[in-house]
């Protein structure tokens, strides 16, 4: 097997980024040669807005979908 061949990419569902999804909720995907995955905690939706993150520093933060970005900004200002 070629260890230099990237691995294919896998969606965690079939569910569409912009519709809820209970298995997706709070997931963050970070690896090495794959898209970077961050979905709302409350929902499952994708998570456009992110906070307590620091891309520089390793830091993932937290992702809301617009629905829950209030909910988001509530926490952050907490932290």
């Amino acid at each position: 097997m070629n260890e230099d061949r990237p691995i294919p990419y896998r969606p965690l569902t079939d569910t569409p980024a912009d519709q809820p999804d209970e298995r997706r909720k709070g997931v963050i995907r970070n690896e090495p040669g794959q898209p970077f995955e961050h979905y709302c905690p409350e929902c499952g939706r994708w998570g456009s807005f992110g906070f307590n993150c620091d891309s520089i520093k390793g830091i993932p933060g937290i992702w809301y979908c617009g629905k829950h970005k209030a909910l988001g900004e509530r926490i952050g200002r907490l932290s």
